[in-house]
């Protein structure tokens, strides 16, 4: 609501950048400790490489000299964001650890690049085509011959215990470039410093859309239900939605909004519900809606979507999952998406 030519404006930005590294950065922690995978999605690997510095800028001395040449021009790459964030990290802290205890730089690069039937080893087996290439180099003690062949070997290490090498960081970047179909490179001399590669497959072909900004996204006067056990997020979305012109009724009691829903289904055309909530769950509260309406579109949102891996969504009519927090450009998309696709339906039928 602040025009940008208000100061507070870019404050705002400001902490709003600030709060999304904070849910990202306690998505990584949580992904990391429950050892699972996000799905694989079209990403910026550059992003991903500058949120990682972020995270372990604090922790590499002084002494170092960073410098980031990211290309933002560079395509995306279909892969999982905590993964190369997990790649990021572990390729940083091995070239600082090598510039020890004197410094030196640390340079990270991304471009694009192709791969084709000529690539030497390790990249001969990748499928030709176009590639996003990460490099992290520095200018530390180097590596010869003959540690280079051996550096991606689980437990083999050049640290000594005191630095509490286990030799598994390789190994783990390589296990998670490999799954990507992607494939790592190393560059070396003694005394002259190291490089490593990180080539994974670009995407191709991407979506193009008709604008950037929430102005693009239609709205609607179409009535909504909106269900969630915490007030300050039902008070959120419901003026979010409003803002596009819809009128909503908001329940943080889900009882409450299932009684209202069934003195009055039809004032409802789509339903918005949290999935984890005392009493009903999402899905509890979306079974008894479509057993009065099955024609009912519904919308939940989560912060725990591993839930609903094997679910069938299809069985309760929901039409799309939304991770928390939830954008606003984001809720009308889907909103505006649902409502268009049941009236195509319930035309044809």
């Amino acid at each position: 609501n602040v025009p940008k030519s208000d100061p507070l404006h870019e404050d705002l930005q400001r902490i709003l950048r600030g709060t999304h590294r904070a849910k990202d950065l306690v998505e990584q922690i949580l992904l990391f400790s429950k050892q699972m995978e996000k799905e694989r999605k079209p990403i910026r690997i550059g992003g991903i490489a500058r949120e990682a510095m972020k995270l372990i800028r604090p922790s590499i001395p002084s002494t170092v000299r960073i410098d980031m040449q990211i290309d933002d021009s560079a395509p995306k790459a279909v892969a999982d964001a905590s993964q190369i964030h997990q790649v990021v990290v572990n390729l940083c802290a091995n070239a600082w650890h090598a510039m020890q205890p004197k410094g030196g730089k640390l340079t990270i690069r991304l471009e694009a690049t192709h791969i084709d039937a000529s690539a030497p080893k390790p990249l001969d087996r990748l499928a030709e085509g176009p590639f996003v290439r990460l490099s992290v180099s520095d200018t530390g003690t180097g590596m010869s011959q003959e540690h280079m062949e051996r550096i991606f070997e689980p437990f083999f290490t050049t640290k000594s215990k005191e630095d509490e090498g286990t030799g598994l960081g390789l190994p783990v970047v390589t296990g998670i470039v490999n799954a990507h179909g992607g494939a790592i490179d190393v560059e070396s001399e003694l005394g002259e410093g190291s490089t490593f590669h990180v080539y994974l497959p670009a995407v191709q072909t991407e979506s193009k859309t008709s604008g950037s900004g929430e102005s693009d996204i239609e709205g609607g006067q179409e009535t909504l239900l909106i269900v969630d056990d915490e007030e300050a997020i039902t008070i959120l979305l419901k003026k979010m939605l409003e803002r596009y012109g819809y009128v909503a009724d908001a329940f943080s009691d889900n009882l409450k909004a299932l009684e209202a829903y069934e003195n009055d289904p039809d004032k409802y055309d789509l339903i918005i519900t949290d999935l984890t909530m005392p009493r009903l769950t999402g899905l509890d509260l979306s079974k008894r809606i479509i057993e009065i309406r099955p024609d009912k579109p519904i919308i939940i949102t989560t912060g725990f979507s591993n839930q609903l891996a094997d679910v069938d969504l299809a069985e309760y009519n929901v039409h799309q999952v939304l991770d928390k927090p939830v954008m606003m450009k984001d809720l009308a998309a889907a909103v505006r998406d649902a409502l268009e696709k049941t009236a195509t339906i319930q035309a044809i039928s």
